[in-house]
């Protein structure tokens, strides 16, 4: 089938289907599309994991068997199908399905594309034209219920009506549901939150998280436009078009993209002195430009243990003569003993921040943070020699 948005994402999204819960984090291939087309396979992509369980729940409504029983190909035509008709404003029904349709067929057989038909047009009977007064967990009285069990919670506020379906009676078990979180995870949450805190948690991973900028004190008269205030000092809100967004930072070498509370470990110590900074996680460098910025009499060693990341550092700190990119294994060889202050941005659970990694939320396993852990203490014990 000729390339498009739609067959772009599909393909993508089969190769995830195969792999979750273990799903990985980044955009499907867009070479050859124009822009349009390309924003499109990625807001697909992107809404279809962030509505992951939700559409499985709403297909599974019509089909004989779990969905995680059928071929990946088809498992990602029917959640995409379903996401596209249930939560993508400006889709049409028809095209939605006519093309998923066709990509199954492509992808895998005739027949295949008859059961997703079936099944897709059986979902757009069952769903009602979204409702702008819905009743969430900021919204609702203590005394009302959270959600009403006979719609689904969209990303913009509205609720999705709900014809001849109901979801199930068990509040945490609807929750799941309603949210794509998984019910391992509001579990955990329950045993220290009510039941209204819970499902504001999980309420905030529906929503498209905003690209917040750190503006620092950068002359931005010019672009002011471009950029809405924030409640953190020194941080604004990307208030452009995203295209807009890389001339923007290239005009403005001091400003640079960063969520206010990753930068509050820097913040807290820069009344601090140091000499010499070991970056020991670093990752893209974000935190290493912040430690730039705020000690500017300090030398900076940074380092990150992939070797992709590695290499992204080192291209963005070429030309700097107060930061040094070291190989993790040279490290410690380099720097026991010799350093004033040392910054650990960790491997995490990222579930502070689920409305923006929208996959991590279904790997996380008793066992998967156990192993967190174990990697977080033992980074520690070997960065406590650098200082």
């Amino acid at each position: 089938m000729p390339p498009s948005g739609r067959a772009a994402a599909l393909d993508w999204l089969a190769l995830q289907a195969d792999r979750f819960p273990q799903l990985a984090i980044g955009d499907p291939n867009t070479r050859g599309l124009d822009a349009r087309d390309a924003a499109f396979a990625r807001s697909l992509s992107e809404m279809t994991i962030r509505r992951w369980f939700t559409s499985k729940w709403l297909a599974e409504q019509f089909t004989e068997r779990p969905l995680h029983l059928a071929p990946p190909k088809l498992r990602a035509a029917l959640l995409a199908g379903v996401t596209q008709v249930a939560f993508m404003d400006g889709v049409a029904d028809h095209a939605a399905i006519f093309e998923t349709v066709e990509w199954t067929k492509a992808r895998l057989k005739p027949r295949a594309g008859g059961v997703v038909n079936a099944v897709l047009r059986r979902v757009t009977e069952a769903l009602g034209t979204p409702v702008q007064d819905e009743l969430g967990p900021q919204r609702s009285n203590q005394n009302e219920q959270i959600f009403d069990p006979s719609s689904l919670p969209r990303s913009d506020g509205s609720r999705l009506p709900l014809n001849g379906l109901q979801l199930p009676s068990d509040p945490l078990e609807a929750l799941s549901i309603a949210t794509s979180c998984p019910i391992s995870l509001l579990r955990r949450w329950s045993g220290s939150r009510s039941e209204r805190a819970c499902a504001s948690l999980a309420w905030h991973g529906l929503v498209r998280a905003p690209t917040i900028v750190r503006v620092g004190d950068a002359d931005l008269a010019e672009d002011r436009s471009l950029v809405a205030p924030h409640d953190a000092t020194g941080h604004a809100v990307w208030n452009g078009q995203p295209g807009e967004l890389a001339p923007f930072l290239g005009r403005h070498r001091d400003v640079w993209i960063q969520d206010a509370a990753a930068s509050e470990p820097v913040a807290s110590v820069a009344d601090l002195a140091p000499g010499l900074i070991i970056d020991v996680c670093a990752g893209n460098g974000t935190k290493t430009r912040q430690l730039a910025a705020t000690f500017p009499n300090a030398r900076i060693l940074a380092s990150d243990v992939d070797a992709d990341r590695l290499r992204t550092l080192a291209a963005a700190f070429e030309h700097d003569d107060r930061v040094e990119v070291v190989a993790a294994d040279q490290l410690l060889d380099r720097a026991v003993g010799t350093a004033d202050l040392v910054l650990l941005d960790v491997p995490c659970s990222n579930t502070g921040v689920l409305a923006r990694r929208v996959e991590a939320r279904y790997r996380l396993t008793k066992k998967s943070l156990q192993r967190l852990l174990d990697v977080q203490r033992q980074i520690i014990a070997d960065a406590l020699r650098l200082l």
